[in-house]
């Protein structure tokens, strides 16, 4: 005897029936993204309220690899990461980010500009605590 499926579940076959039709996993629907796993050494923030997180890890973004994830201030999520970023550090826990390009700090007070890995609004990107 068969059992009759509901709406939900088939909505989410023929999500899954379309999903094995494509080339790969989740990369072929996600743009292209950077994932790195790894302790965060410092955390902080610039005076005009950008985010910087520092990895014992380097993210392998395309174009500018670094062990230092910077955020801008004005991203939504800035100060919510922060928090992450701030209690993995201090309960010396993994995090996991996908950053989605790069973003590049102006120079100021004798430091020169610097590009470093980011994660965009796309919604492709995320930083949070990881287990292992």
């Amino acid at each position: 005897m068969m059992k009759k499926l509901g709406t939900t579940t088939r909505w989410i076959a023929a999500v899954a029936i379309l999903s094995a039709n494509m080339t790969g996993t989740a990369a072929a629907i996600m743009p292209a993204g950077t994932v790195a796993k790894g302790h965060v050494l410092h955390t902080g923030t610039y005076g005009n309220g950008d985010v910087f997180v520092i990895l014992d890890t380097q993210v392998n973004e395309p174009g500018c690899p670094d062990i230092r994830v910077d955020i801008p201030s004005t991203h939504p999520m800035a100060k919510s990461w922060l928090a992450v970023a701030s209690t993995a550090l201090a309960a010396r826990s993994l995090i996991t980010v996908r950053t989605t390009g790069c973003f590049t700090l102006a120079p100021s007070e004798g430091y020169p500009a610097h590009t470093a890995p980011t994660i965009d609004q796309s919604g492709s990107g995320w930083f949070h605590l990881s287990i292992q």
